[in-house]
Parts: structure tokens; sequence; C-alpha cells
């Protein structure tokens, strides 16, 4: 072999390859639809910083619009006064349902959500207001509302047709206010066409849902519904048989307002408001923990306590209540297997109380709304 290979010598090839391009990008729709799937804190604390491609499309009104229709809802909820905030909502993997703390150096109490932006309270001056991102770490304060009676209710909705976020501010005393956020004065709401006792139901905490704002009443059997983009109030009749003391509550289901009313102890009726020009609602089947009465009891520990529903998770195939006990905890009910699904323990124990809203992660910017 030796001899063969004799006085010759190796020389550079003669052939020319074409040169490959490692950093060949992916298509952009492969990118945004990848990027879909991704958490907002991940996208919005890692992947938008990969390079100016991601970063122009996570910064997009169309990917934010589209990743908000996609995330995943939960609920937020909070111990008073300016404790820590926690967000319950469905895990990673199958059905685990998780509860953790919201990461953000925010203060007071919130009082309302949509589109993951949050509506917060000073602990001090309750007059004043903010608006918040938790996610984009952003904050904002609103003008002081004019006439503040104690802390009511505070809501923060969008308008889809102009495009706007609005604040309204309910105290159940013909004194309810409305602000367009990005502007500087509060406006007077008019509610000439309703009763003083259905004024009185706005100091409440309403339903917040596409647009429009939910009360119920089952002692004067109406539900106020507030047209947010026109700012017109109008009541429609609860359905039949919401007649007794037991208490009212209003959730949304997929896209419809859901009204949940307890006919009897462990035993609620469900129905969904399908046309709310004529206020047809469609009954569902009942709520019935009666068969888990003992183990709810044991939380309760012989007490006097609450078990409140929340609202409802997983294509309303799970439902949250809270009970308010010596021993409060968040308990998740699936309704299709007739079990109880899990447990959380409220922490701080000390103080039973417990504020809640439906809220998602998002990427909605507080900048964007000031330019516009």
């Amino acid at each position: 072999m030796a001899s063969k290979n004799k006085g010759r010598r190796i020389v550079p090839c003669s052939c020319t390859r074409k040169k490959r391009k490692l950093n060949t990008p992916f298509p952009s729709d492969l990118i945004f639809s990848i990027l879909l799937c991704l958490p907002a804190d991940i996208i919005y604390g890692v992947m938008q910083y990969v390079s100016r491609e991601w970063y122009n499309i996570v910064r997009s009104p169309s990917f934010v619009y589209s990743h908000l229709k996609k995330s995943t809802h939960g609920f937020l909820l909070q111990v008073p006064y300016n404790e820590p905030i926690s967000f319950l909502a469905m895990g990673k993997k199958g059905d685990e349902v998780e509860l953790r703390e919201v990461e953000f150096p925010c203060f007071g109490d919130f009082e309302s959500s949509c589109n993951g932006l949050l509506v917060m309270v000073h602990p001090v001056w309750i007059e004043q207001f903010y608006v918040a991102n938790p996610v984009l770490n952003q904050q904002i304060a609103l003008p002081p509302c004019p006439s503040i009676d104690g802390i009511r209710s505070c809501t923060l909705v969008y308008a889809a047709s102009s495009g706007v976020y609005k604040v309204v501010y309910g105290s159940g005393t013909e004194a309810e206010y409305v602000l367009t956020v990005g502007e500087t004065a509060w406006r007077p709401l008019q509610t000439s066409q309703l009763t003083a006792k259905l004024v009185y139901l706005l100091q409440y905490r309403p339903l917040s849902l596409g647009g429009f704002l939910y009360w119920a009443s089952n002692s004067d059997q109406f539900v106020v519904i507030l047209n947010v983009e026109t700012e017109t109030f109008h009541q429609i009749p609860l359905p039949q048989g919401c007649t007794n003391r037991w208490s009212i509550q209003m959730f949304s289901m997929g896209s419809s307002p859901c009204l949940m009313w307890q006919k009897e102890e462990y035993v609620w009726a469900l129905w969904l408001l399908t046309d709310q020009e004529t206020g047809t609602w469609a009954k569902m089947p009942d709520v019935n923990l009666l068969g888990h009465c003992l183990a709810i009891q044991v939380w309760h520990r012989g007490l006097q306590s609450r078990f409140t529903p929340i609202g409802w998770l997983k294509e309303s195939e799970l439902i949250v209540f809270r009970i308010s006990s010596c021993d409060p905890r968040i308990v998740v009910y699936n309704v299709r297997l007739e079990k109880i699904h899990c447990t959380f323990p409220v922490i701080p124990r000390r103080n039973a109380s417990l504020f809640w809203a439906p809220h998602v992660n998002s990427l909605v910017s507080l900048r964007n709304l000031y330019a516009t």
C-alpha cells in the first residue's frame, strides 16, 4: 500500500459545495403558532428576547389577542387586607389544578379582573384605584373617583366595539360612575330607569362578561344588566322558581352568563341566559353535593360557615367552592364524575374572608391603552 501512495500528495478538493445557512428562520406563522402554546410569563420573560423577529411577533396586537383567547382561565384569590394574591387554574398535567402565588410587587386589594388586567385599590386612600398587569409588571394610577363612601364595587370591563377599557364604580346610592381608561374624568351613570332597590344592588361585585355587567337579586326577582358600550341599564326577570331565601350567584359558563341558585343545602339549580334582550333562560342539570356533605361538615367543624360557589374551570366540568370557617379552604368538585376533585387550604387562616375574581394571565399592555 505504501508503494502505491508513494509520491502522491493531498490537495484541496476543487469541487464547490453550497454553503448551508445555519440560521435559516422558521416561517413566521409557525413561530406564531408555537408561541401561542406557551404561558404569558414565559413569553414575556424569555421568548420575546430570542430575536428581533420573535419580539415583534409577541408585541403585535394580533398575537396578544390570539394568546388571550387561547390562555387558560382561572381565579384570583386574596384574603384581605393587602395580603398576597394567588391564582387558581388548571395545571400543565391533565386534570391537575394548581394554586400558586402571583409574583407581582403590588400593594392593596384587587377589585376585579378583565383580560389579564386588575383593578387595585390603595390600602389607605380608598378613592385611589390602579390598573395593573401582573405578568408585564405594569401599573398605572387612575384619576380619583369623585364620590367614595367606603369600598363598594369597582369593575374593569372591555368594550369591544370601541376597543376601550372602562372602569365602573358602583355605590348602591345613585352615585354610580364610569371612567374610560386613558381619560382623566369620571362620568356619572344614569340609573333613573332602575328602582331604588335595584340601584342598591350596584354596590356588589357583578359578573363581567362580553362587555356587560350582571347583578342578580332573589329578593327583587330581577337581573340588572349594564351595557358598558352604551352605558345603559336594563333589567330582566329571574327564572321561575328562584323565590326562596337561599343565595343567588352569577358566573360565566363558556360565553354565556350562568345563574346558580341554591335551592337547598348542598344543592344548586343552574340556568343559562340564552337571550338577555328577552330574558330567556335555559335550565341546566342541578349540582348536587348531598353525597359529600359529611366530608364538607368535617371542614366546617360544626361551626356556622358558608359553602359558596366561585365559578367554573375546565370548560364547565369542574366547579370551585370556598368554605369560610376556622379551617377555610377551596374545594374543587367534578360535576361529570360527581366527586370532589381536590381541596386547598386558604392562607392565612386567621381571616375567613376571601375575595375572588375570574382571571387569565395575558400580554395586554397598559401602554397601548394610553397610546389610544
